[in-house]
């Protein structure tokens, strides 16, 4: 677990390397993330062996990357 000075020593470095990709995103939270992803989950019916592409996909739909 990591103390508030490293959580923002992480929000800074996290913060540049998103800008520096040029996709300035704003923090989900990861409790956000995994419920839009049992969502997804739901919606497919239930299908096993997809988690990382419906973690992908609420990542992707969360940040505002979604097409």
């Amino acid at each position: 677990m990591m103390n508030i000075a490293e959580e923002e020593k992480q929000s800074t470095y996290d913060d540049k390397k998103q800008k520096h990709r040029g996709h300035h995103t704003h923090h989900v939270p990861e409790e956000e993330i995994a419920l839009r992803a049992y969502q997804i989950w739901q919606e497919h019916g239930c299908t096993h062996g997809h988690d990382r592409e419906d973690w992908h996909q609420s990542e992707q739909e969360l940040h505002g990357h979604v097409h």
